[in-house]
């Protein structure tokens, strides 16, 4: 039997369509109906033969697929139609999806076959369904892999591309195309040459070829691109082989990334970093980071320069190792608080200890330093020395608190030299009429001796009180220095006294009386400090001071002449430094001394317009530095005083508003010849004045007065007589409101107390100038 015939054998076909795996099935045309289905249905849908033949199509096909099959086949059967009986058969072919007795769906392809009956019309469709829901899975994962990785592609930042081995464009991504500026179908076949300069070409060719014959991946680092509109841009690029099925490489694909805004990032914080550094290593303050533990990790120059160590030293260094142990503690509280609260902290009067072990004052602003997750890592600040600033700060308060000290010893000091002028004028009364031989002269002179010396003291608490000078006049300091150590040296035989003095040393003036309290203070001083002998050292010279020097003391830059005063006694700590100025004031015992000698040295330096610093350390002496102001005036020589009354003719007018000092003075001013007329205050004066002008010689003013004072009674005075002649008096010594008087064009000026002898050389001199109007 042929195999023709063996088809045709009904068995035969049955043996076949009844083992075979896929799906026989046929549909009569007219009807529409299934007419069989092989076994296999049941295992590709779920249903049995028979229940399958009893179905319609659009129950085992899905809507989409229903209506797909409907169109299909329609089309087919209109093609059939044109075939002739005598014709082959024409095999079609359609995927479908199908939905099986469970409700799940399978995808299958059907092979089908129009056939004829015996007169050649179409009767029947034979089809043969297979599963194909694998390969469907499959081509369905390829299909979302491959849109996977395009979407990617796509939306990756970085520039996807494949090349060939000449470097051509096979394939690149959108963003491959923004970052050279280039449509997709413009870099279609370009070659890379075309946008990169020929060094870059030639970088990238070599890069190529290495990874062409090792075969290994590699990457391109920082290579430069020409852009389509000109600009440059910085890429860098990871490259593998492309092979083909039979492992040969046939081009390139790589990743490119545009970091021209990294680049251009990284040169600007490389900028900003020299910048900074540079600002950083070149302000004066210190700046510095340090570990939570407090060891320095970074500082700048002036750090280091404040510190005073070299920068290897200092690095790693811990804060207890160069400050003071109260420094110190202070330091480790400060930063606690900013750990725990996250907020900048001050250290002030921060004390270290410099490499040559001196001492330094800073002031330090601290903050916190957090790591990239803001974990705390450390503490950065700036230090500032302040050490000249608290320097200034002590002599400022120093100044202030002198200041006053001074009013309040003034004002005393007036009160008391009222008193002792009442004193002494009833003295010098009581002497004019006895001798030598007289029972009570002795006595008389004692108590006028106790009135000098109560008179020098207040002299002493005037000499710091505010505007203390008495009688300036232009002194050659050399000589005078000279002339007074030399007094000093006779009485003082332990110490040697060694002198230094510029030639050409300026002028200046000063009262003598004073001056020489200054140097006598001084010199005990330093004989004080060195019991068993030494060596006293005495210099001068001319310097001229600008603003910073003077600034401290309030006083205005300029010419100055500068004594130094040193010896090589026991020294002064830190502590009696800061207090050496300070009015009664003394590391002596009570009975060798009061505490006002440098006061007074110090209040009458700056009532001269000058000042005076100290240097000392213990065990090494001690130098003081007096500055006093130039002047242009020419020394004057004095001249000889003889030491009796003189007596005088002619009307006083003296004012004051003690009764105490008008009593005594009328009675002294008789005593020397003169007519007396007196005023209680500046207005009665002014009116006294005005109703005896013609008749009065001279006024004799106090300067301190309730109403109006001593200045506005003077300026009255003038009003009424431009060439009055006045001799301005005080319990207070030559201020800077005196010499306004003076200045004005008063004739005198007269401190009490004051004896009959000096009250009349003072008037003497006066009435013998003639008037300046």
């Amino acid at each position: 039997m042929t195999v023709e015939q063996q088809f045709q054998n009904k068995a035969y076909q049955r043996l076949v369509t009844e083992n075979v795996r896929d799906v026989i099935w046929t549909i009569d045309l007219k009807s529409g109906n299934f007419t069989y289905f092989s076994p296999s249905v049941e295992i590709f849908l779920g249903y049995t033969s028979q229940e399958a033949v009893g179905l319609k199509v659009e129950q085992i096909l899905t809507p989409e697929s229903c209506t797909k099959a409907i169109l299909f086949f329609s089309e087919e059967l209109e093609k059939q139609k044109t075939i002739t009986p005598e014709m082959p058969a024409r095999n079609v072919a359609v995927e479908l999806e199908h939905i099986r007795k469970d409700g799940s769906r399978v995808w299958a392809e059907l092979n089908v076959v129009f056939l004829r009956d015996e007169h050649g019309d179409l009767s029947e469709l034979l089809g043969i369904t297979r599963d194909i829901s694998d390969r469907k899975r499959a081509e369905d994962a390829l299909r979302q892999s491959e849109e996977k990785y395009r979407s990617i592609l796509e939306n990756i930042q970085d520039g996807y591309m494949e090349i060939d081995l000449a470097g051509n464009f096979i394939f690149v991504n959108n963003a491959c195309t923004g970052m050279l500026g280039y449509s997709l179908e413009e870099m279609a076949g370009m070659n890379y040459r075309q946008y990169t300069s020929p060094e870059t070409a030639k970088k990238m060719f070599d890069f190529f070829h290495e990874v062409y014959l090792s075969g290994q991946p590699g990457k391109l680092m920082d290579y430069e691109v020409i852009r389509k509109d000109g600009s440059i841009g910085n890429h860098e690029m990871s490259v593998s082989l492309i092979r083909d099925l039979d492992g040969k490489p046939i081009g390139f694909r790589g990743v490119a990334r545009d970091v021209t805004k990294r680049k251009r990032s990284e040169e600007a914080l490389r900028q900003s970093e020299e910048k900074y550094r540079s600002i950083l290593d070149n302000i004066e303050d210190g700046y510095f980071e340090c570990d939570l533990r407090g060891n320095l990790t970074f500082f700048n120059n002036s750090f280091s320069r404040i510190w005073g160590y070299p920068r290897d030293e200092l690095l790693g260094m811990n804060n207890r190792d160069y400050t003071t142990e109260e420094s110190s503690k202070r330091a480790y509280e400060t930063f606690s608080r900013i750990y725990l609260s996250g907020s900048p902290g001050r250290i002030s009067d921060y004390e270290i200890i410099r490499k040559d072990g001196t001492i330094r004052i800073l002031e330090i602003y601290a903050s916190l330093m957090r790591d990239t997750r803001g974990d705390p890592c450390g503490f950065r600040g700036i230090a500032r020395d302040i050490t000249e600033r608290k320097r200034l700060e002590n002599q400022f308060h120093q100044a202030q608190k002198m200041e006053s000290v001074g009013t309040l010893a003034g004002g005393i000091a007036h009160d008391f030299n009222n008193l002792l002028m009442g004193i002494l004028g009833n003295i010098s009364l009581m002497l004019i009429n006895r001798d030598e031989q007289d029972k009570d002269y002795e006595r008389l002179k004692n108590i006028e001796e106790y009135v000098m010396r109560g008179s020098e003291l207040t002299k002493r608490m005037l000499g710091f009180a505010r505007g203390g000078k008495y009688e300036v006049k232009p002194t050659d300091l050399r000589m005078f220095i000279i002339k007074s150590s030399e007094m000093f040296g006779r009485t003082k035989k332990e110490i040697q006294i060694h002198r230094k003095f510029a030639e050409d040393l300026w002028t200046v003036e000063v009262d003598q009386g004073q001056m020489e309290q200054v140097l006598l203070n001084l010199f005990v001083n330093a004989w004080q400090a060195m019991p068993e002998g030494g060596h006293l050292y005495l210099s001068g010279v001319n310097v001229e001071l600008g603003p910073a020097d003077v600034e401290p003391f309030g006083i205005e830059p300029g010419r100055y002449v500068k004594i130094v005063v040193s010896d090589t006694g026991t020294g002064m700590d830190e502590t009696t430094q800061r207090r050496i100025f300070d009015p009664f004031f003394t590391t002596k015992d009570r009975s060798r001394g009061t505490g006002l000698g440098l006061a007074s040295v110090y209040g009458i330096m700056k009532n001269h317009g000058g000042f005076i610093t100290v240097e000392s350390s213990v065990g090494e002496g001690s130098s003081f530095y007096l500055y006093m102001p130039a002047s242009y005036k020419k020394v004057k020589k004095d001249k000889t005083i003889h030491d009796k009354i003189k007596q005088g003719e002619g009307k006083v007018l003296l004012v004051d508003d003690e009764k105490m000092i008008i009593d005594i003075g009328t009675e002294m001013l008789n005593k020397m010849g003169y007519i007396v007329v007196t005023a209680c205050d500046g207005n009665q004066a002014v009116e006294m004045y005005q109703a005896n002008k013609d008749t009065i010689d001279l006024v004799i003013l106090d300067m301190i007065m309730p109403g109006i004072g001593g200045g506005q009674t003077y300026d009255a005075l003038k009003e009424i007589n431009a060439g009055v002649k006045v001799l301005l008096s005080s319990g207070y010594s030559r201020s800077d409101q005196a010499e306004e008087i003076l200045n004005k064009g008063c004739n005198g000026f007269i401190q009490k107390p004051f004896d009959m002898k000096d009250l009349s050389r003072k008037i003497e001199k006066i009435l013998k100038k003639k008037a300046v109007i």
